[in-house]
């Protein structure tokens, strides 16, 4: 038997059939259908290597489980808890994920009798209801990664940002600030998690290894079907342009890292660090391929053919809807399209894709914005293009407005994916949004790059699978026209 270690960090492994994705939407979390070609991807729950950096320099010993890649059983997690008999076991858990982890929760719990946590957005938003579970023994109120630590340095008690049981009562302990001072905190210990299996795909080349890098949190942008500023806060706090490339730089030397994914929800909020990020990158000849998330309000083209100097190869933009009314309703500035187009035939001049995602279902929209804001999305013509559907993310001010309009159809976190109806609109029904969904996903794959991008890809074999596409897309559109919008 091995010796007993202060804790385990476990990211749950996905349900059957599905891959859980946690580091996405805010830390709340994507669960899509799993599959095992080119198109899959793993990325990195965030949090845990920070945790990982952090323990590391007060010197806890611990061991972390990352099911989303090591493939593992829940009775090859509790094998190796009882081989290692930790004290306490930290488990990040999302939305869609969070009743398949608690199946795994309790298993370990029914055999093991470990002292659990769980934290991840989720648990901040349904702390009530996470502590009543038996299981737990505790939760994370806060960003963790200052607040583990401390459990072990000052005690339960004595260590804010948790909750926890004791002689059959909840001690709620008070609440903890965001963390302000990011540079101050160690870099991600990537070497405790098995970051060589860890994946982006296609949308960042392929370059492996490949690792995210988070250079700022939070949103100021109120927009009301944001999960970002209720995950992260409101407040966008900033690590300096020297730390983070510092971290690029560490990150090249020791783990060889080629390819990285920027988690920040607005990466260029302040065009003059990001400037100073690239410009750090083209001095110390850093050799990786990178893309982010910004808006389209944040970019310049000169800001552009910098970032692409500086090894940027795609940048992801919410646009949602071309639609002025539902913007406006929901406190996101309305697109302005002549600069949408120009900022799209600047990333396509240098050679940057393009990943443009939009919302169906969203409050006000009717058939015909609809329609129009899949038109204009094709004719943008981005390297890639995806229509999600309008979800109530926990907190967020858009569940407010759908269950204050008792518009949500099921309480089911499940479904709280992005992928699957679980809202109506005042103008449009589930099955009418559902419809929209398929035709928008497939309607605008079959511009003329991309189809000729895919079938050079993947070959001749590809253009019947292309040619189908565009038949179903003529068919969804059909039975969207017939359909009445209210169902």
């Amino acid at each position: 038997m091995k010796k007993a270690i202060d804790f385990i960090l476990i990211n749950p492994p996905s349900p059957t059939g599905k891959s859980s994705n946690k580091d996405m939407m805010g830390g709340f979390g994507q669960l899509y259908n799993a599959v095992d070609d080119e198109r899959s991807t793993k990325i990195p729950v965030i949090d845990l290597a920070y945790v990982c950096g952090q323990c590391k320099k007060e010197g806890l010993n611990f061991l972390v489980i990352d099911g989303l890649v090591e493939n593992i059983s829940f009775e090859s997690i509790v094998s190796r808890i009882k081989d290692r008999i930790p004290e306490y076991i930290f488990v990040r858990t999302s939305t869609p994920s969070f009743e398949w982890d608690m199946s795994m929760i309790k298993k370990i719990f029914d055999e093991t009798y470990t002292k659990i946590f769980v934290f991840g957005p989720h648990v901040q938003q349904k702390k009530e209801e996470c502590i009543q579970i038996n299981e737990i023994f505790g939760i994370i109120t806060s960003e963790p990664e200052e607040v583990i630590p401390e459990i072990f340095s000052k005690g339960l008690e004595k260590t804010p940002g948790i909750w926890f049981k004791k002689n059959n009562r909840i001690i709620r302990n008070k609440d903890r600030p965001l963390i302000t001072e990011l540079d101050k905190l160690e870099f991600p210990a990537w070497e405790f998690l098995p970051y060589l299996d860890y994946n982006l795909g296609e949308q960042i080349n392929y370059a492996m290894p490949f690792s995210t890098v988070l250079t700022s949190r939070g949103c100021p942008y109120q927009c009301a079907y944001c999960p970002y500023p209720i995950g992260q806060g409101s407040k966008w706090r900033a690590r300096s342009s020297s730390n983070v490339v510092s971290e690029l730089k560490y990150l090249s030397e020791r783990f060889g890292i080629r390819g990285v994914l920027f988690r920040d929800a607005v990466f260029t909020l302040n065009q003059q660090r990001t400037k100073e990020i690239c410009e750090g990158i083209i001095k110390n000849n850093l050799k990786i391929s990178w893309r982010c998330e910004t808006r389209i309000d944040c970019l310049t083209p000169d800001l552009i053919r910098l970032m692409r100097k500086a090894g940027c190869i795609g940048i992801n933009i919410g646009m949602e809807s071309f639609s002025k009314e539902v913007l406006s309703f929901l406190g996101t500035r309305p697109l302005e399209k002549e600069r949408v187009f120009e900022i799209s035939k600047v990333c396509d001049k240098e050679g940057i894709a393009l990943f443009s995602f939009f919302i169906i279902g969203l409050p006000r929209e009717t058939k015909k914005s609809m329609m129009k804001t899949i038109s204009l999305a094709k004719k943008l013509n981005s390297t890639y293009t995806q229509f999600t559907i309008a979800t109530p993310y926990p907190g967020t001010a858009l569940e407010k407005w759908a269950r204050e309009n008792r518009f949500i159809l099921m309480e089911d976190s499940k479904k709280i994916t992005g992928y699957a109806c679980i809202m109506k609109n005042e103008n449009l029904g589930p099955k009418t949004i559902s419809l929209f969904y398929k035709y928008a996903n497939l309607y605008v794959q079959t511009n003329f790059k991309n189809m000729t991008r895919r079938i050079k890809r993947r070959g001749v074999l590809q253009i019947p699978k292309e040619m189908a596409k565009l038949l179903l897309s003529f068919y969804y559109y059909a039975k969207i026209n017939m359909m009445n919008e209210k169902k």
